[in-house]
């Protein structure tokens, strides 16, 4: 009797192992997808992976290279429960032309079930935006441009560093994205805007903090120190102070309308042009904001820069406006233009490079007959040096052989270290591409 039952105890464990091993064998992660492609303008694709099992188990992710990171590496699984997982892709890794590769789901229980990823890629040196940019900042607190698109509900924002996307989901009522991006200066928070509405957003952890609705349209934001915003509207009477830590508004007058306000580099005074070519400055050190004056200069256009020590001004109509930013009253100690760009081109936006003393003029031409937009190199002292021409966009036209549609510049920034220039970029037209780029030229690379 003990032989038979031994024996049969055998019996059962040799069954247990046996049904073990066909368990082992099975899979019990499902993904909701048989392939994955992304396209030459995609950048982000998603999957949904579910627990067929009837136990909880462990899962994650990985690939056979470094082409992908994930928003969701690992995690746990409930019986039927589900889990969706953003997959970036780091083009920077990816070599040269089109190329395909391999994703694997990995459980506690079970075998792994791999997925096949294609990658549709030109051989540029720019990292192609699936949708068009609209508005963007840059952040040299944390080295990262942020951006917002057309027709997208989403904030992107882009790892200069780690050549990495990231984005903030968060909707808006107006197809052209939000108009205003103002980040906070430790690069910690960030204000995008439209028309009325405004919201406060820590862009490390991804939250909307609070929603601002004004009562009319908002034309400039400046980010303060110590979480301080000042909001300018189109056409109210009054300007606002934010206390970003309690959401407590104030309301000053006069009544600065249509006013793109900009901070001085000491961030104790901020700088506008008024609706009649009137330049504005308010002293912000005390308790109540003053307007120290508003004066007439003709021919200054809409918009003002103030780079480097805060000793002039650039504007859009390519005046330069020397001041001394500490004098009691009105402080413009000349007025000058930029002979090359005056009367000739609107300048859209200006960038320095503090480390080679170096100034990039993203302007548009007057002339119908030349090459609309161009972005120009100047000196420390404002003389012309060179032009950079952005890589064009790559597209075939039914043929084997790549076509080039010459590029645009929509923004241009430095990154921190002064050893790179950041553009977005979009074709010249939209017939081949409707979506942006970002090109990082090294400082020092012949491109003129």
């Amino acid at each position: 009797m003990k032989k038979v039952a031994a024996i049969s105890v055998l019996i059962l464990l040799i069954t247990i192992i046996i049904s073990c091993e066909k368990e082992d064998h099975k899979t019990f992660i499902y993904l909701g997808k048989t392939e994955l492609s992304f396209n030459y303008d995609e950048n982000l694709q998603n999957i949904t992976i579910s627990n067929i099992a009837g136990q909880d188990f462990d899962w994650n992710v990985s690939s056979a290279d470094n082409y992908f990171y994930f928003d969701k590496p690992t995690g746990t699984l409930s019986p039927n429960a589900y889990e969706e997982i953003n997959i970036y892709l780091n083009r920077n890794e990816v070599p040269g032309d089109s190329i395909s590769s391999q994703i694997t789901f990995s459980s506690s229980e079970g075998e792994p079930v791999s997925i096949d990823v294609m990658i549709y890629s030109y051989p540029e040196n720019k990292i192609r935006i699936g949708s068009k940019i609209s508005q963007a900042t840059y952040s040299k607190e944390n080295n990262k441009v942020i951006m917002s698109s057309q027709n997208e509900e989403y904030i992107e924002i882009f790892d200069v560093t780690e050549k990495t996307f990231d984005r903030i989901e968060i909707s808006n009522n107006y197809q052209n994205g939000f108009e205003i991006l103002e980040a906070s200066p430790n690069g910690k928070y960030l204000i995008a805007a439209e028309h009325d509405r405004a919201f406060h957003i820590d862009l490390e952890n991804k939250e909307i903090l609070h929603q601002f609705v004004m009562n009319d349209q908002i034309e400039s934001i400046v980010y303060c120190p110590g979480n301080i915003a000042y909001f300018f509207l189109n056409w109210n009477n009054e300007f606002y102070r934010f206390d970003l830590n309690s959401y407590q508004q104030e309301a000053f007058l006069p009544g600065l309308r249509n006013l793109n306000a900009k901070p001085h580099p000491s961030w104790k005074y901020l700088y506008g042009i008024g609706n009649y070519n009137d330049l504005i400055k308010i002293d912000i050190q005390g308790d109540i904001p003053e307007v120290k004056y508003s004066q007439y200069i003709s021919s200054m256009g809409v918009t003002l820069w103030l780079p480097g020590d805060g000793n002039r001004i650039i504007t859009s109509d390519n005046k330069i406006l020397s001041i001394d930013p500490d004098a009691i009253d009105y402080d413009v100690t000349n007025v000058a233009e930029i002979s090359s760009l005056f009367g000739n081109y609107i300048t859209m936006q200006v960038a320095q490079n503090p480390q080679i003393n170096e100034f990039y003029f993203m302007a548009v031409s007057n002339n119908y007959y030349e090459t609309p937009y161009h972005l120009f190199v100047y000196d420390n002292n404002l003389i012309f040096d060179r032009e950079i021409e952005p890589e064009g966009f790559y597209y075939t036209d039914q043929g084997s052989a790549y076509l080039i549609e010459p590029a645009r510049v929509q923004f241009v920034f430095t990154d921190a270290s002064g050893q790179n220039i950041i553009l977005i970029t979009r074709p010249g037209s939209n017939s081949h591409s409707y979506g942006s780029a970002i090109e990082i030229i090294p400082v020092g690379k012949n491109i003129d």
